[in-house]
């Protein structure tokens, strides 16, 4: 594991959150769909067979567009979130295999340590967790805990996952959104979470508000 490769990321205005940093983990991981950049219209234009190629690239793009548009709002139509509870302990731990066992993580979870992750999450006082269904299956789940600072209540959110083929379908921002809203009424002032530096992750959550501790340090040693 290398620290070089850690962010602490705090939500909204740059927060303070002294030593105490439960870890080390990656905390979560989603990705995101990068944006393409649009072509540059041009004047006269060049010949027949860029203009057709061109013309080409571009009804690719539209069907592109649509179909991703419609996945969007049909995932989004068909999703729900509810409270994670010891039901959701199974089909969790099997999607947590399957996201983290992929790049860019290549953590080799077998279904006895996800369940074991799992389980711990759910049963560490102050567990709160969401998970969200599309098309009546586990599409990803949020969990981690509450704990008490010296200015109110803070929560670490040390699991967040997409099931990979859904992702980019806008779920994973739902299930934040969520989140930070049922947080925010049960008194918690700050979200925190760690994960891999330079990757759509880090960006999933400065798109929801979060930001990189210049004060916090994440620390650790193999025993």
């Amino acid at each position: 594991m290398a620290v070089s490769h850690k962010a602490l990321l705090l939500p909204g205005p740059q927060g303070q959150l002294g030593a105490h940093v439960p870890g080390p983990r990656r905390g979560a991981h989603l990705r995101t769909r990068p944006r393409r950049a649009r072509a540059a219209r041009g004047g006269d234009g060049p010949g027949r067979g860029d203009a057709g190629a061109r013309a080409g690239r571009g009804d690719r793009e539209r069907q592109r567009r649509g179909r991703d548009t419609a996945g969007a709002a049909e995932a989004g139509a068909l999703s729900r979130i509810e409270r994670l509870g010891p039901e959701h302990l199974e089909p969790g731990a099997r999607l947590l295999a399957e996201v983290f066992n992929r790049a860019p993580w290549n953590e080799r979870w077998t279904p006895e340590t996800a369940r074991a992750e799992l389980e711990h999450v759910l049963n560490t006082p102050g567990s709160f967790g969401l998970v969200i269904y599309a098309g009546g299956s586990l599409a990803g789940l949020a969990a981690g805990h509450r704990h008490p600072l010296d200015r109110g209540e803070a929560y670490y959110l040390r699991e967040m996952y997409v099931r990979p083929e859904l992702q980019g379908r806008g779920l994973g921002s739902e299930l934040m959104r969520e989140l930070k809203r049922a947080l925010k009424d049960r008194g918690v002032s700050i979200l925190y979470l760690i994960t891999h530096r330079g990757i759509p992750a880090e960006s999933f959550y400065r798109m929801h508000g979060c930001k990189v501790s210049r004060r916090d340090v994440l620390m650790y040693v193999e025993l």
